[in-house]
């Protein structure tokens, strides 16, 4: 799915994440995860997050996934 660049088919999975996570399908920790994954391949793919999701972004942001965001927007070797 984030292979794809299917911003739809992201929401779709978001949703059900932020669904799951109010059911107590799974951990905090482990949809916080899944959160910061999905809306940080959203960005990356030029969708337009919400506020909320932007700050969510923001304030749950970790250093190792700053640094595979960082890594992720240099243009690569091969491209001129």
């Amino acid at each position: 799915m984030f292979a794809l660049a299917q911003p739809a088919a992201l929401r779709q999975k978001l949703e059900q994440v932020q669904r799951d996570r109010k059911l107590g399908k799974v951990s905090p920790a482990a949809g916080e995860l899944q959160m910061l994954e999905i809306l940080t391949a959203l960005r990356r793919l030029g969708d337009t997050l919400s506020r909320e999701e932007a700050s969510f972004l923001e304030a749950n942001m970790t250093e190792s996934l700053a640094a595979f965001e960082a890594v992720c927007a240099q243009p690569s070797p091969d491209q001129p």
